[in-house]
């Protein structure tokens, strides 16, 4: 390709730094069933189903499953290029694909393309490219093609209009159904049709133009039309209010070639360019999207080619050669916050302030510090190599560390070691702590595999069971403490539960020894209070219990969970419980008596947890330490709730053939038959949460 000398002084732009921002993207490819990795459009069509053009076929995606529509010499009423470039949708459900050779209009019940050609003799050329659909808030599509230049109405009519409309490179419509586009000589035009005739506006020259580069328009919902350079060029994109129709003094430069913008409904800009995927926020700032699959972003590296907003808010990205993936706006509730180490697993967490984070992994304890961009950083790193079995802060702001097979330190704020407790030179008698927590005394409790140890200082403490002698009172293996509202402490230990009161006394026991326990035999590994004071205990093969009037009730696979084996679980500040599991976060919402479950398709980055590695942080958000590194779920945004997804039925088949059957009523012929319904569903991006039902009626009418 000849390069091309850029004649912009970059003196006259207000330029804006490119910072680089981690967004969670969801990938799919060939491996998942798409024809060919590059994916030059998107479109959701009015069934909620999603079209995807590539160099080897038209492909749909219901979420689960994709269907190839190909080019066949033999057929005409296959499309007409395999290479598709463009797709959109007319007002009576026929789509309309662009490809590099031809338009069609295909029709998605009978599955049949059918080849429109506006110029005479495009039937009987090679070319002839597609590459933009233009689609009014009305459903009218303008087809720009000189003499040939047309108009899909409303009715589904080719109304040939004024071939003057061909002067505007690639013209884009705005909410109010004008059109607007930019000429070969770099004016800013709008354009209004009018039945066959086309009158157009020139407003104003763009700010910098440069003739070897043809610029593309898009219109936001604000009424600012976004100018930015097409194809071959890095460049800038420029800013007109409609309404003053003046230049804005906005100005961002775009670091590499421009494939597609698209502006979604909240004014953000999405720059699809060869070098990555870009958002221009404010109109004044522009960050590039990491391509990075350590950092849980499966978006395709390289070329992005086309962005597409569907109307759930989901964001589609087209790659040349990685796919497409997609982000949906709720992923931003889970942040990952990963150490320097990629793939590091974050065994324990606490919180300093507002601006530090101690986090204990595999490999050490990091200490996390809020950077000028407000991002955490790695600030030090302590006892590097070592397993960071547990950590919390006490009330004098010292942070206590355990160290697997080393013992337990006690930091100041700064990292500085104050006192160590080691199983040679201490009463402690073990090297391994499994879980800390410090109660609303200031009392510090040290859970280990031999007992339990209260500090009430860094120098006096309180054992109990110095020796594994005594089992009455759930044994001495300690996995984890609470402390609920009425001051009790909670030990969730190897066979059952020992609760103390505040002034730690003696009250009860729950055994979990044997199959004849009140819990059957089973390792608990937590618990939490709800907000009407039931007690919830976890454990590693029988999932949870609710303890409430002295009764307890079990919950499992049988009741929603997608696991029996629980790691950790805790109230967020709306009632709910958030449980850690082998397979996904398991939610339950006691309004409903249901527990959902969420995992890395519904924006999480890992699936894999690490025991006891679950807390709320004073912001009321739920922190979990994950194979990937450390989770911050911000709970107060994520909302979830049964509803009725609407179903469109797409196709029925009968004895394995199309039928028209959606446009006049179904006959069926007597002997033996099949007949098959397909559907499309808009939230098909989730088909596992989907409970399918349905009726046939006059067949199933009663009951």
């Amino acid at each position: 390709m000849k390069p091309f000398l850029l004649l912009y002084c970059f003196a006259f732009f207000i330029t804006t730094a490119v910072a680089q921002s981690n967004y969670r993207f969801i990938a799919y490819n060939v491996s998942n069933g798409l024809s060919q990795n590059s994916v030059h459009c998107i479109y959701q069509d009015s069934d909620g189903k999603l079209w995807l053009g590539t160099q080897d076929g038209l492909n749909s995606f219901d979420g689960r499953n994709f269907k190839h529509y190909k080019y066949n010499a033999a057929d005409s009423t296959t499309i007409s290029d395999q290479f598709v470039l463009s797709i959109t949708e007319d007002a009576q459900g026929f789509l309309w694909v662009g490809t590099r050779s031809g338009l069609n209009r295909f029709n998605k019940r009978t599955g049949k393309f059918e080849r429109i050609y506006l110029i005479a003799n495009e039937q009987n050329i090679i070319g002839g490219p597609y590459p933009h659909l233009t689609v009014s808030t009305h459903k009218e599509i303008l087809l720009p093609r000189g003499a040939g230049s047309s108009v899909v109405t409303k009715q589904g009519a080719l109304l040939k209009i004024d071939s003057a409309i061909s002067s505007l490179y690639l013209p884009a419509y705005d909410n109010q159904n004008k059109l607007w586009g930019i000429n070969q000589n770099g004016e800013l035009c709008t354009a209004v049709i009018n039945n066959q005739t086309v009158q157009i506006t020139t407003l104003s020259k763009l700010p910098i133009t440069n003739q070897q580069v043809k610029y593309r328009c898009a219109a936001a919902d604000d009424g600012i039309i976004w100018c930015y350079p097409a194809g071959i060029a890095a460049g800038a994109v420029y800013f007109f209010n409609s309404h003053t129709k003046q230049w804005l003094n906005n100005t961002v430069a775009v670091p590499a070639p421009v494939n597609h913008l698209m502006v979604t409904k909240n004014g953000t800009g999405w720059v699809s360019t060869l070098t990555g995927l870009y958002i221009v926020t404010a109109k004044n700032a522009i960050k590039k999207i990491n391509a990075d699959a350590s950092l849980n972003n499966e978006l395709p590296a390289g070329n992005i080619l086309y962005t597409y907003q569907d109307r759930q808010h989901n964001i589609w990205a087209g790659s040349a050669n990685g796919g497409f993936a997609y982000y949906n706006p709720e992923f931003d509730n889970y942040n990952l916050l990963s150490t320097n180490v990629a793939n590091e697993a974050v065994t324990a967490v606490t919180d300093a302030d507002a601006n530090t984070h101690w986090l204990g992994s595999a490999n050490g304890l990091y200490r996390m510090k809020k950077n000028d961009s407000a991002a955490f950083t790695v600030a030090e790193k302590l006892f590097s190599g070592s397993r960071i079995t547990a950590c919390v802060k006490d009330q004098q702001n010292n942070i206590w560390t355990a160290v697997q097979n080393d013992g337990l330190y006690i930091l100041t704020a700064a990292g500085k070691i104050i006192k160590a407790y080691h199983q040679e030179d201490s009463s402690l008698q073990t090297k391994n702590i499994l879980y800390l927590q410090c109660d609303s005394k200031g009392r510090v409790h040290v859970c280990t595999e031999r007992g339990f140890y209260i500090f009430t200082s860094a120098e006096k403490w309180i054992s109990h069971y110095k020796a594994p002698k005594d089992i009455s009172r759930g044994g001495y293996y300690v996995l984890h403490c609470y402390e609920d509202k009425q001051k009790n402490i909670w030990y969730s230990k190897h066979i059952g539960i020992e609760v103390l009161d505040e002034n730690l006394q003696f009250k009860f026991t729950i055994s979990s020894e044997n199959n004849n326990s009140p819990i059957k035999r089973s390792i608990i590994t937590g618990c939490t209070q709800d907000d009407v004071g039931n007690m919830w205990i976890a454990t590693l093969s029988n999932g949870l219990y609710r303890f409430a009037n002295n009764n307890l009730q079990q919950f499992s696979t049988a009741q929603g969970l997608s696991s029996n084996i629980i790691y950790g679980v805790v109230n967020d500040n709306e009632g709910r419980l958030w449980a850690t599991t082998t397979a996904g976060i398991n939610v339950y919402v006691p309004q409903q008596n249901r527990f959902y479950t969420l995992n890395t398709k519904d924006g999480l980055p890992a699936d894999d947890y690490v025991l006891g590695a679950i807390y709320k942080n004073s912001n009321g958000q739920i922190q979990v330490g994950s194979s990937k590194g450390l989770i911050t779920i911000n709970t107060a945004n994520i909302f979830l709730q049964n509803k009725k997804a609407a179903a469109h039925i797409t196709d029925v088949k009968l004895n394995g053939e199309s039928v028209a059957a959606l446009v006049q009523p179904l006959v069926i012929p007597p002997g033996n038959n099949t007949v098959s319904f397909y559907f499309s569903i808009a939230e098909a991006l989730q088909p596992r949460s989907i409970i399918y039902q349905y009726r046939m009626k006059g067949v199933d009418d009663t009951g």
